[in-house]
């Protein structure tokens, strides 16, 4: 992995091999035609990482046909990844349960834990403006935690799922500027691909869609304010998460209670501490398709807000 001055104010660096392992030994892509694609130019193999530099989402610089990727990028990920799904699987999923088996949803305490992966969070988010080391006092990376290694795992197949989509605009011959179509082409490139490995356990695919679904919903957090919503040349990132949602299906239905469940409340969580939106959809619906679809038409309000304010 190719880096500008890294210069290790990030614990996660430990993990930047794996995620290098992660890309040229997947399953996805095979390597007799990656090796084609390198053969005829259309991908240079190195992956270019830049340090000491505010957040830049990941991009495929069709100039070196490398995928350039964000240190502070990467930090934010794992920060989003690790407060979202400790909100979402040490409390959320405690209330369901509480209130499932008729207990005081009341009785479920906001832990030492996850307030501080929210001020974890809210660091992450301060990269979008400066970079500055990595709170250790807050949050103290240790890879022989599980939950962290949980977290961890999530947050390597966002970046593969990242990379394929921008791996999709090299080798399909995209243009610049980009258009929806382009982008939904290398969104459906991705998803396809993630979901192509020859098994009939589908439990093996479980991690990579969790992945892609937080490689959308995280990013959310990086638009620049509710009234940034609806984009110009990529499609909004409601509508990306939403056409995601709708292809994970799996045989199991109790397989497919993370992939209903989790979008509305990454959501909801969005709404609620960007927007300063502060709705009860998870409580007034009676499934989690109802939820999102209220999380939706909340989506769709905002959009037309946009459109309606003078550019």
């Amino acid at each position: 992995m190719n880096n500008q001055n890294l210069k290790g104010k990030y614990p996660i660096k430990i993990f930047y091999e794996n995620i290098l392992a992660s890309i040229e030994n997947d399953y996805a892509i095979k390597k007799d035609q990656h090796l084609v694609n390198i053969a005829n130019g259309l991908v240079s193999r190195p992956i270019t990482l830049i340090c000491d530099k505010p957040i830049a989402t990941p991009h495929a610089d069709l100039a070196t046909r490398r995928i350039v990727f964000n240190e502070s990028y990467f930090a934010f990920l794992w920060t989003a990844i690790y407060f979202l799904f400790t909100a979402y699987e040490k409390y959320y999923i405690a209330q369901s349960n509480a209130k499932y088996e008729g207990k005081l949803a009341s009785s479920i305490t906001v832990s030492d834990e996850l307030e501080d992966a929210y001020r974890l969070f809210l660091w992450g988010l301060s990269l979008k403006d400066n970079t500055s080391d990595w709170p250790e006092e807050i949050v103290k990376l240790d890879k022989n935690n599980s939950w962290h290694h949980k977290i961890t795992h999530i947050w390597i197949r966002s970046i593969v799922f990242i990379f394929y989509h921008e791996y999709a605009h090299l080798t399909l011959k995209h243009s610049i500027p980009t258009s929806i179509e382009i982008e939904q082409e290398a969104d459906n490139f991705a998803i396809e691909l993630f979901y192509s490995e020859n098994t009939d356990d589908e439990s093996v695919k479980i991690p990579d869609l969790i992945g892609a679904v937080s490689a959308f919903t995280t990013n959310l957090f990086l638009v620049n304010g509710m009234g940034c919503i609806r984009q110009k040349n990529h499609l909004d990132l409601d509508v990306r998460i939403d056409n995601l949602r709708r292809k994970i299906k799996f045989k199991d239905p109790g397989r497919n209670y993370y992939f209903e469940t989790f979008p509305p409340f990454a959501v909801s969580v969005f709404f609620r501490i960007i927007g300063g939106i502060d709705i009860n959809y998870e409580k007034e619906s009676k499934s989690a398709t109802e939820f999102w679809d209220k999380c939706l038409k909340q989506f769709d309000e905002i959009k037309k807000r946009q459109d309606r304010t003078p550019k």
